[in-house]
């Protein structure tokens, strides 16, 4: 295993938000067609889409939220050389809890499950934090 190995599990995470991107805009499409659009205030107000488009961005705007602190920890070990095998299932078991998450975002938006998968990546960013804390000592 390389220190190099975790920064597959990094790329997984962009490769997700952005993934988002298409379907924001097939919903975005959508709604203008449907005319559920109030085009007056959709440039600025997110409550002029309809709900559908508004949850994919939401989601989208969640993916640069707890992520970031997955970067900052993910590339702090890997500049560290501190990667080992727990970080690397810490690391695919967060882009795993945050697709998770996403897809519930997105279709059915059930905020318990949302809740609970959110939780269990906020844990794994914790255990990472703290083996980057043992790493520095």
């Amino acid at each position: 295993m390389t220190n190099a190995a975790v920064l597959f599990a990094l790329l997984a995470q962009i490769a997700l938000t952005l993934s988002l991107y298409p379907l924001l805009l097939k919903r975005k499409k959508a709604a203008r067609a449907a005319g559920l659009v109030d085009e007056q205030r959709a440039p600025l107000d997110d409550d002029a889409w309809p709900a559908p488009v508004r949850q994919v961005n939401n989601c989208i705007s969640n993916q640069f939220a707890s992520p970031m602190l997955f970067y900052v920890l993910l590339l702090t070990l890997f500049i560290t050389a501190s990667v080992n095998l727990f970080t690397l299932v810490l690391a695919w078991a967060y882009v795993a809890s945050r697709a998770a998450h996403a897809w519930v975002h997105v279709h059915s938006n059930y905020v318990p499950l949302r809740r609970n998968l959110f939780a269990g990546g906020l844990l794994m960013l914790i255990a990472l934090a703290v083996q980057l804390f043992i790493a520095l000592l």
